[in-house]
């Protein structure tokens, strides 16, 4: 079973590496949350659209596999890339943006996670990483945020 803190520690060490072309964090808020009421609280009350690309962590669940004498736990993860938005500031175009633009920076994170469980760094957090389930699903309109929801099992 991997430890909540050991995810949040990989999490906050990505997103400090995780860069723009002009040299800014892709994130600069990141918050880990219980489930769908706290992430809902959490986008509207602590998350605003000058924080740039905020990163939210869902508490993992784990699911057990294999028997006495080879028996693991499967954490199954949740993330969640978004950008406040105020809708009567966009057209459908400038709001299409905000999708695409958010891509390139889930994109920068995943490919920073799969470099570094190749590299064999962070190994406690990405060795057990299967690549396979990677899942990125887009999210609009949650709470006044866009973007995409990544789901992936270690």
């Amino acid at each position: 079973m991997i430890l909540i803190s050991d995810i949040e520690n990989y999490i906050q060490n990505s997103i400090d590496r995780l860069l723009d072309d002009e040299g800014a964090k892709m994130f600069n808020y990141f918050q880990t949350v219980l489930d769908d009421s706290e992430l809902t609280k959490f986008m509207k009350d602590e998350f605003s659209g000058e924080k740039n690309t905020g990163l939210f962590l869902v508490i993992p669940r784990y699911d057990g596999s294999g028997s006495e004498d080879a028996f693991l736990f499967q954490t199954r993860l949740m993330i969640f890339f978004v950008d406040k938005t105020d809708f009567s500031e966009h057209d459908h175009a400038s709001y299409i943006q905000i999708f695409k633009d958010v891509q390139v920076k889930v994109n920068a994170f995943i490919d920073l996670m799969i470099e570094q469980k190749s590299d064999g760094k962070y190994c406690e957090v990405l060795s057990f990483l299967e690549e396979r389930s990677l899942s990125v699903n887009p999210v609009w309109k949650k709470s006044g945020c866009n973007g995409f929801v990544m789901e992936f099992v270690l």
